[in-house]
């Protein structure tokens, strides 16, 4: 593992973000985005609980780390969908496209969310089945993408208004 590019990822946390990690505690933090849907939605209010990621014990498509982007410094929330030649291949589960992440760039791997107000472990049975689900059918992603983007264009049409984003008032 490269230490100076992990130490760089560790660097574009907020510092509660990294103390919270490195002392080994979970963190509670809000989404942007849309990459996760259906399952984080950030205009909803999910928010996403974040430990220390184990890298050697990630397990692809229930795992869902968070790594530094090395393009910009964002940090990205996606899918762990396989592994290749000590590479990570990632995908948001609302996307189609595909990253590929080195081991140094994963700070800290999602363990549960928070949708509509109630916890949902990423170990617990009902997440494990609907991930498998949702993988199996991830063949239909890019049609169900063009279906919710046609949508979403008639609905704005037709009300005049983004349904989907969160009021300016509301509070996070």
């Amino acid at each position: 593992m490269n230490e100076d590019l992990h130490k760089a990822c560790l660097n574009a946390l907020s510092d509660e973000l990294r103390a919270a990690l490195e002392s080994g505690s979970a963190a509670v933090v809000n989404t942007t985005g849309f990459s996760m849907n259906p399952f984080i939605y950030s205009h909803r209010g999910d928010r996403v609980v974040l430990r220390a990621a184990d890298i050697d014990n990630l397990k692809i498509y229930y795992s869902v780390p968070l790594f530094v982007r090395q393009q910009d410094n964002r940090l990205i929330l996606h899918r762990l969908i396989a592994k290749k030649d000590g590479e990570f291949i990632i995908q948001g589960d609302g996307e189609t496209s595909i990253q590929y992440v080195k081991p140094e760039q994963i700070v800290a791997e999602a363990i549960g969310f928070y949708r509509k107000g109630k916890y949902v472990d990423c170990e617990s049975r009902g997440y494990r089945r609907f991930v498998r689900i949702w993988m199996a059918l991830r063949f239909l992603k890019p049609a169900w993408l063009f279906c919710r983007r046609q949508f979403r264009r008639v609905c704005t049409h037709i009300f005049k208004k983004e349904y989907w984003k969160k009021p300016k008032n509301q509070p996070e």
